[in-house]
């Protein structure tokens, strides 16, 4: 073996190895997760679209996903639209209400009859569930009026 292919072999030998594919890492790696990456072997789980420089996190098994494809994943879900409640593009937190062990986007939590948005700070306007429904205050007394009379 010529001298230059001993050199080659030995320099490839301690290089780093990647993580994910177990190969040497001759060009840029990535360092995450208590790991080293090739750039093209640390991708998200959920797109499989590359992680370079973009947000990130990891479930309990540890799988890697970019922060939209985590949210659609893990995040609770709205009884009346189904959609992930996650947070408004640049806030960090988002707000749920929790009813009826159901998860609603405050702007989804209304009135099934009236469409009234349920809210605490409005008189009458507070949440009145009656059989499994969301109602508001006026709502909920012309059911329990019908009901009386059937």
């Amino acid at each position: 073996m010529p001298f230059y292919r001993k050199e080659i072999h030995h320099i490839r030998n301690s290089l780093e190895k990647c993580n994910k594919c177990n190969k040497p890492i001759c060009d840029r790696l990535l360092r995450a997760c208590g790991g080293a990456f090739h750039v093209e072997c640390f991708v998200c789980t959920g797109c499989r679209g590359t992680l370079d420089g973009i947000p990130f996190t990891t479930d309990a098994n540890k799988d890697v996903f970019c922060v939209p494809c985590y949210q659609d994943k893990f995040a609770p879900r709205c009884a009346v639209c189904h959609k992930g409640i996650v947070p408004v593009e640049g806030e960090k937190e988002s707000v749920r209400v929790v009813a009826m062990d159901k998860s609603f986007h405050p702007s989804c939590y209304r009135c099934e009859d009236c469409g009234l948005q349920l809210s605490s700070k409005v008189e009458g306007a507070g949440c009145y569930p009656l059989n499994s429904h969301l109602y508001c205050k006026t709502c909920n007394s012309n059911r329990l009026r019908m009901q009386a009379t059937v």
